[in-house]
C-alpha cells in the first residue's frame, strides 16, 4: 500500500513533490540540491534552466541527476523525451528523471527506457492510472513503472545505480 492510496485525491504537484522525496531519499545526506538552476551548456555554450539539479553520490560514486516536469494537456511524446535527453548531454548529467502531468505515449517511454547515456525515467502524475509493468515496448522489451504511485525509492536507488 502507498501514500497515494491512502490518500487517492493527492493532486499532481503533491505527486511530484513526494516522488521527489523519494528520488532524494535514494542518495546520499549531503547531496547538493538547486531548485530551478539555471546551468551552462557544455555543448551549446547557452544557459539552460533546470527544474532541479541533483549532485550527490549513490553506493559512494557521484551523480548528477536533471530532473524536469511538463505541464501539459497531451502525453508527451518522443520528442519531447529526445529534448530532455539533448538537454541531459548538454548540461553534463548522468541521468535524468522527467515527469508528465498528462503522462506519455507509449513510444516516449520506450524512448526513455532505451537511453542509456545518460539513463532517463519517465514519470507520469497522472492520477489513478496503473499501467501494468510487463507492457513491452515495439523493440519487445518490456517496460519499466512509469506511474508516480508505481515508483519506489528501491526503483529510484537501482536506475541511480552506477553502472560501468
Amino acid at each position: 500500500m502507498t501514500v497515494f492510496d491512502l490518500f487517492p485525491c493527492v493532486s499532481p504537484l503533491q505527486r511530484y513533490q513526494l516522488s521527489i522525496t523519494r528520488l532524494l531519499s535514494s542518495l546520499d545526506g549531503n547531496a547538493e540540491v538547486a531548485v530551478d538552476g539555471r546551468v551552462p551548456g557544455l555543448l551549446s555554450g547557452a544557459t539552460r534552466r533546470v527544474d532541479l539539479l541533483v549532485r550527490g553520490r549513490v553506493f559512494g560514486t557521484g551523480v548528477t541527476v536533471a530532473v524536469e516536469c511538463r505541464h501539459s494537456r497531451r502525453a508527451a511524446d518522443v520528442g519531447v523525451v529526445e529534448r530532455f535527453i539533448g538537454k541531459l548531454l548538454d548540461v553534463d548529467a548522468d541521468r535524468g528523471v522527467l515527469y508528465s502531468r498528462s503522462g506519455f505515449t507509449r513510444c516516449a517511454r520506450a524512448r526513455a527506457a532505451a537511453a542509456r547515456h545518460p539513463a532517463v525515467m519517465a514519470v507520469s502524475l497522472g492520477g489513478g492510472v496503473r499501467l501494468p509493468r510487463q507492457r513491452r515496448s515495439g523493440a519487445g522489451v518490456p517496460l519499466p513503472p512509469c506511474g508516480v504511485d508505481e515508483i519506489t525509492e528501491a526503483d529510484f536507488a537501482l536506475f541511480l545505480w552506477p553502472c560501468g
